[in-house]
């Protein structure tokens, strides 16, 4: 895998309705004149309605989120497993490295004793 961040094109962003998204614009209408949003008016069946096609129409674009960042973080999970096979494969050699040096010392010192 490449080390760099793969970008998602236009091409790649989820693509919503029309009709859900005039749905959206008149739930939001119909709960702006019914009060307004934010208000104390906007607790009623208009503001339920907003919410519920507002969760409708979002829904594609938070899957499409969710599936970004668990591919970003499966991305940065694999260089993690290659990273640390590196660096066992490095300490693994630089281990046997100090063996052979630890024996050809060991025999030096067999022969100096003589």
């Amino acid at each position: 895998r490449g080390g760099g961040r793969v970008v998602a094109s236009s091409e790649d962003a989820p693509t919503f309705s029309a009709a859900a998204f005039q749905a959206a614009a008149a739930a939001a209408a119909a709960a702006g004149s019914s009060g307004g949003i934010g208000t104390a008016a906007s607790t009623g069946p208009h503001s339920a309605a907003l919410i519920s096609t507002l969760a409708e129409v979002l829904k594609p674009m938070l899957e499409a989120i969710r599936d970004d960042v668990r591919c970003e973080v499966q991305e940065a999970q694999c260089a993690l497993l290659e990273q640390s096979f590196r660096l066992n494969e490095t300490l693994r050699q630089d281990v046997e490295a100090l063996r052979k040096e630890v024996q050809t010392l060991r025999g030096e010192l067999q022969v100096l004793r003589q």
